[in-house]
């Protein structure tokens, strides 16, 4: 039986927006370093390779690995990063790379430890067993969503075109000939492997980016509108409201650290 002791140590946000570049660090022996992506975009080296990763991935490091250190400069990723020391090397609470598999999950969870560290009365010892138990089984859960590590390599470059240029008018043709296939073709892929269209996955882009906006900015809704590429502020308000069941601003009244 395993008798390790993890303790949790600190939480903290870090943003990559206003870096040039970034050292990844070693972690020490008898600590682990737990980073949530909850923007932009991280790459790691995976199975022999560097991968982008999006919100709602989640990386658990142990003694002697290396934590993310790279980004794609056009969209920076944001971390919340999780350090935690330990004892008797306990058992890794998940694999080195996870995915969430449910964002709107994924910011409550976010928000409510982040809330939880800067109490004055906060149980650190209880915090930690929370955040390993709850990670553990999301882990679990978004297995099946790990898929995308091994997407075919024309789907996974319309999705990087697709985070690059979402902001803009974008047709699926130019989706489907940034990635040397064609229209029906791209339109397979979406099927087979993601579920949706490529109209459809462009708008649930946008609507995340516009929700990350909501809570992490001072934007105003029509700013948020304009920068996440709707053609216009009701059509935004129309699709944002169906998906998540509340309008842009009672929605970042509900889950804006700034509103705290």
């Amino acid at each position: 039986m395993n008798s390790g002791v993890r303790r949790l140590v600190s939480i903290g946000l870090y943003d990559a927006a206003n870096q040039t570049k970034i050292k990844p660090r070693i972690v020490a022996e008898n600590a682990e370093h737990l980073q949530l992506v909850i923007g932009g975009r991280a790459v790691i080296r995976h199975n022999g390779e560097d991968q982008v990763f999006r919100k709602g991935a989640f990386f658990w490091f142990g003694p002697g690995e290396q934590t993310a250190g790279k980004f794609l400069k056009e969209d920076p990723m944001r971390l919340l990063v999780i350090r935690f020391a330990t004892e008797n090397n306990p058992a890794p609470v998940t694999p080195t790379v996870n995915i969430w598999p449910d964002l709107q999950s994924f910011d409550l969870f976010v928000a409510e430890i982040f809330q939880a560290i800067h109490r004055p009365n906060c149980n650190r010892e209880e915090l930690g067993r929370y955040i390993c138990s709850t990670l553990r089984w999301k882990s679990l859960a978004g297995r099946e969503f790990a898929n995308e590590l091994h997407y075919p390599p024309p789907l996974r470059k319309a999705l990087i075109f697709i985070g690059n240029r979402y902001a803009k008018d974008l047709a699926v043709e130019q989706i489907a000939a940034n990635s040397g296939i064609s229209k029906p073709y791209l339109f397979l892929l979406f099927r087979q492997h993601l579920h949706s269209s490529p109209h459809q996955y462009l708008l649930d882009y946008r609507l995340d980016k516009a929700r990350e906006m909501l809570c992490a900015s001072m934007k105003s809704v029509k700013e948020i509108s304009n920068a996440c590429g709707f053609p216009g502020i009701e059509t935004f308000y129309r699709h944002f409201k169906k998906r998540y069941g509340k309008s842009p601003g009672r929605y970042r009244e509900r889950f804006s650290p700034l509103s705290f």
